[in-house]
């Protein structure tokens, strides 16, 4: 065999972790990225292009441009190598390439000769997959204009993934605040909403019975010093909002 499985990265369990993260694997393709793999084969010539992630057995396309199948099996993507370097992975040549001649990727469909992968960065520093052009003639390899917007491209790609995080994480943090007025609003205990300086922003209806505070003018005037006596304290369960990312 004259193929070669690339070697797990150090922090592969870290890495993984990070990327399923995301909730991004087995989406729906999605226009704004496939409007970016749409770009990077424009921009190159290369008949396919495809926003590769890593997973742990497999490499699955988040998008892909000029190809039919969606994902493949780890030990025999290229990207699993283009995911070991912070610079963009070359390969002129696959069929020459000992590390690749053999590889059914080269050998059977999509016939892959030459390869060019940018690694997909998070801000952790974790490589999480590629955003790689791929062609069927082999190449003497990609013009300084050409790489320069290959890489401008995967950090768009990273951005769009980074957003998608961000409104997980938001999405999570409205659910968590959702559920407190819930169960502020079924309860007969005094129950507080405050920031985490101690300020009120909620109290539930019976809190509001409780105290007198009956709009929220009033409320602003209400933090938790305001409770001294033992007994009242008993009664105020202080539930801070989640802090923001």
């Amino acid at each position: 065999m004259r193929f070669e499985p690339a070697p797990i990265p150090v922090e592969e369990m870290e890495r993984v972790a990070l990327l399923h993260q995301f909730q991004i694997l087995d989406t729906d393709r999605e226009e704004s990225f496939d409007r970016l793999t749409r770009l990077a084969s424009l921009i190159t010539g290369a008949p396919i292009a495809l926003i590769s992630l890593v997973d742990a057995d497999r490499q699955w396309f988040k998008s892909r441009h000029g190809l039919e199948a969606e994902q493949t099996t780890r030990d025999i993507s290229f990207c699993g190598h283009a995911i070991l370097t912070e610079e963009i992975t070359v390969i002129p040549d696959a069929a020459v390439d000992d590390r690749f001649a053999d590889n059914p990727l080269v050998t059977g469909d999509p016939f892959i000769r030459f390869y060019a992968g940018v690694p997909l960065i998070a801000r952790e520093g974790y490589r999480l997959g590629t955003l790689c052009v791929i062609d069927t003639e082999p190449r003497v390899g990609l013009s300084s204009i050409e790489t320069e917007c290959l890489l401008a491209l995967a950090h768009t790609v990273m951005d769009e993934m980074e957003l998608r995080l961000a409104g997980n994480t938001l999405r999570a943090q409205q659910q968590e605040i959702k559920r407190y007025f819930e169960v502020m609003g079924a309860t007969t205990d005094f129950l507080g909403l405050t920031t985490g300086d101690g300020v009120f922003i909620g109290i539930n209806p019976a809190g509001r019975t409780l105290t007198g505070f009956g709009s929220e003018e009033h409320l602003s005037s209400l933090t938790l010093s305001s409770f001294h006596p033992p007994e009242t304290e008993e009664m105020l369960w202080n539930h801070a909002l989640p802090e923001a990312e």
